[in-house]
């Protein structure tokens, strides 16, 4: 989903249980249409005790097809390895 001038990728907290918000990827033109591209995804990250102002939080494959952009999740359903 394109969201002003970037994209944005939705994540959940790591506590899971909800939580989620949306974090900048990358922007909408250095995508090639129709070619699947490995984003690592990096924001401010918090817990109860710490404050990241960069941490990676993870990766997801964006393929954009014409305006709209697909996101798939980069780790494996089965085995819960990166793909």
């Amino acid at each position: 989903a394109a969201c002003g001038p970037g994209l944005r990728a939705l994540v959940g907290s790591a506590r899971g249980g909800g939580g989620e918000r949306w974090v900048r990827a990358l922007p909408f033109a250095s995508l090639s249409d129709g070619e699947p591209t490995r984003v690592t995804l990096v924001a401010a990250a918090h817990d109860a005790w710490t404050h990241t102002p960069d941490a990676e939080l993870g990766a997801v494959w964006l393929e954009r097809r014409g305006e709209t952009v697909v996101a798939f999740s980069a780790v494996c359903p089965h085995l819960g390895c990166g793909i």
